[in-house]
């Protein structure tokens, strides 16, 4: 009989773990009330070998088990709850709020140098004359069949002074500053903030150049091209070998080396600021803007910042024009 007993016990055990480890919260619950009751009444009658599965052992392995399924319901509610956050996100953004540990800009803000008053100073005193050398070079291949030079070498130094000049002011001695923080991006000079620019997806674009596109400018080029037969674009097409070379050269200085140029290296995040009416004529009066990024740590520390802020910088407009 004893032996009897025990087989029934065991049974019954058995199906207990099965139903613990299928999740049945309820079930397992009034079994183990059941168990208890039925190990309590029948022990003084079974036999030593009986008393090896008494109450205490099943009181353990049921514990276990149910802290084990609470772990697990606990995970699922709340990988369903990030998966519902997920759904309501730009897919390629999503990768930030994976992150527990946001930056907070406004304790830790990004500051970068500001570069953006050289290559607008750049873009008349140094691009129109590399533009105009490649112009004069192809000049005399096409009508004189060779170069002299002399000449042209007398005009590379000129151009790299005026470079040298052109960044010393606008980048070495001028400590401007571009400051990152949650609500702002701030255009510092010297340490003292010039210009609050707010984050608007709309506003943002990557520039080829300096200054923005604008319907008059494109009236004028055809005009333009069409009144000298070709030569204003062939004009045109060396200020884009020119924009880029200067930036090609500007990177590497910076780097000393060319890992992660790009030729769309400007973000534009407000319009121009130019500090009187009068004043808005000149064309290097452009301040306040752009935001420039000289390095691949820094385009990747900006972009991150934006992602923040559910906008992908490589996704943003492009202005490809490089005409004023």
């Amino acid at each position: 009989m004893n032996e009897a007993r025990l087989e029934e016990l065991k049974k019954i055990l058995n199906e207990r773990r099965q139903n613990l480890e299928q999740g049945s919260r309820e079930n397992s619950d009034a079994q183990n009330f059941d168990a208890l009751n039925f190990d309590t009444s029948e022990s003084d009658t079974s036999n030593s070998n009986a008393s090896n599965f008494n109450a205490s052992d099943l009181n353990i392995t049921n514990s276990k088990a149910l802290n084990s399924n609470d772990k697990n319901s606990d995970d699922l509610n709340l990988n369903a709850e990030r998966g519902r956050k997920f759904q309501n996100l730009d897919p390629d953004n999503t990768t930030l709020f994976k992150n527990s540990n946001a930056r907070n800009y406004d304790k830790d803000p990004i500051i970068i140098k500001n570069y953006e008053k050289f290559f607008v100073y750049a873009h008349l005193l140094v691009f129109l004359q590399v533009s105009g050398l490649l112009i004069s070079f192809i000049w005399d291949i096409v009508d004189f069949g060779h170069i002299y030079v002399d000449d042209y070498l007398e005009a590379c130094i000129m151009i790299l002074l005026i470079s040298v000049i052109t960044y010393i002011f606008t980048a070495i001695r001028n400590k401007r500053e571009i400051r990152f923080t949650d609500q702002y991006i701030e255009f510092l000079d010297k340490g003292v903030v010039k210009r609050q620019c707010k984050v608007e997806k709309d506003k943002l674009c990557k520039n080829f150049s300096t200054q923005n596109f604008r319907t008059p400018s494109f009236i004028v080029l055809v005009i333009f091209c069409v009144g000298s037969l070709g030569f204003f674009f062939v004009f045109l097409l060396c200020m884009y070998v020119a924009n880029i070379f200067i930036k090609f050269v500007v990177y590497f200085c910076i780097n000393k080396g060319i890992k992660g140029f790009k030729i769309f290296p400007f973000i534009k995040v407000d319009e121009p600021w130019h500090g009187g009416y009068l004043y808005y004529s000149v064309v290097v009066s452009a301040h306040y803007y752009l935001i420039y990024l000289y390095s691949s740590e820094i385009y990747d520390e900006v972009r991150e910042y934006f992602l923040q802020k559910n906008i992908n910088i490589d996704y943003i407009k492009k202005d490809y024009t490089v005409f004023i």
